[in-house]
């Protein structure tokens, strides 16, 4: 059963703030399923994601070499499947092979990975709203959460405090 938290996101930075506390739930080794149109906040996420993970090159979508990993106290796998579409080009890629290494791994573009992505990816769904910095980010938490998630939405709700 998954369990769906919506969250008003204010700024770049309360979106990367939000990444690095959802990692304090969800622990180093775990899927994180992106969806969500250009310019709502994926890479962004990810950013914030990397930023926990003390990483210290800079992050930005790899949407042209498909795939990027990233050095910090844990791995970083961060992938974008937007040039692949729906289309074979998944397959040949073999990402199933990254999903059962350590580390955290970031998939932008999504739901262009359905049938491959595990099914206790922890999806987040990214939205623009009316105001050009907001964004309406809806995280779906696999039930092996359950016990943390009502951490999560008490920091969740700090993201606003700053």
């Amino acid at each position: 059963m998954m369990k769906r938290i919506k969250i008003l996101s204010d700024s770049p930075q309360a979106t990367r703030r939000l990444a690095a506390k959802l990692l304090t739930i969800t622990g180093p080794d775990i899927v994180f399923a992106l969806h969500g149109g250009l310019g709502t906040g994926k890479t962004c996420f990810v950013q914030g994601l990397a930023l926990a993970l003390e990483i210290e090159d800079s992050v930005s979508s790899p949407t042209f070499t498909i795939i990027r990993e990233h050095v910090g106290k844990t791995p970083l796998i961060h992938m974008d499947l937007y040039r692949l579409g729906s289309g074979p080009g998944l397959l040949s890629l073999d990402i199933e092979k990254y999903f059962e290494s350590p580390g955290v791994k970031a998939i932008e573009w999504a739901e262009y990975g359905e049938s491959v992505i595990p099914s206790n990816a922890v999806r987040v769904f990214f939205k623009m709203t009316e105001e050009i910095e907001k964004r309406m980010i809806t995280v779906e938490l696999p039930g092996e959460f359950s016990e943390r998630i009502a951490k999560f939405e008490f920091l969740a709700s700090l993201l606003s405090d700053r």
